[in-house]
């Protein structure tokens, strides 16, 4: 059985790797350029996630996606405007898998048509689950100092963290999410000042 276990991480691990290894998307670091996988120089290098980059445009995010040979025929991409030059596309219904484990939705987040955040949520009952796999890929996690049930990954250019929250039956969800650290600190500012004016009205 740990063997088995051992082999599903590897698989998983590798079916990533492939993925972000060929990446030649608008916007994208040269491939060969990549540091080795396991650490945070190479979470940084690359700079995004799978198949998409962080400063790619909204337009080059869809054609990535709905270019796609391996597309399921039911999958939809769909986006939602924020307010504030905020943009939420959902990537969903297409049953596809990270390895063994089954991809519920992938959430795309542009500033100003930019992509600067990636979130994938996964039927997983716990991040533990699943750290091994990007562990291989950007190195061992740090614990998070306010909750040790929040893994997290911090280079120079990029943050990720590997979490879990509920659906609204209750049942658990991991997610992993990752961003460019430059166009996230402008959205934190814009959330900041958006709510200061909020406030305002209290």
């Amino acid at each position: 059985m740990k063997a088995l276990r051992v082999a599903v991480l590897v698989l998983l691990a590798t079916a990533v790797a492939r993925s972000e290894t060929t990446n030649t998307t608008a916007g994208a670091s040269p491939t060969n350029a990549l540091p080795q996988q396991g650490s945070l120089d190479y979470l940084d290098a690359k700079y995004g996630f799978m198949d998409v980059t962080f400063g790619q445009t909204l337009q080059d995010v869809k054609r990535v996606v709905e270019s796609n040979p391996n597309k399921p025929k039911h999958e939809r991409f769909a986006c939602e405007d924020e307010g504030d030059g905020i943009t939420t596309c959902t990537r969903s219904g297409g049953g596809q898998k990270l390895g063994n484990y089954e991809i519920w939705k992938r959430e795309y987040h542009f500033l100003n048509g930019r992509l600067y955040q990636v979130d994938v949520f996964c039927f997983v009952n716990a991040p533990s689950l699943v750290l091994p796999v990007f562990e291989l890929a950007y190195g061992k996690a740090e614990v998070n100092p306010i909750d040790d049930r929040i893994y997290q990954w911090a280079g120079k250019k990029v943050f990720a963290m590997l979490f879990a929250v509920h659906d609204l039956s209750g049942s658990p969800i991991t997610v992993f999410r990752i961003q460019g650290r430059e166009l996230t600190a402008q959205v934190r500012k814009l959330k900041e000042k958006r709510d200061a004016e909020a406030a305002k009205g209290l």
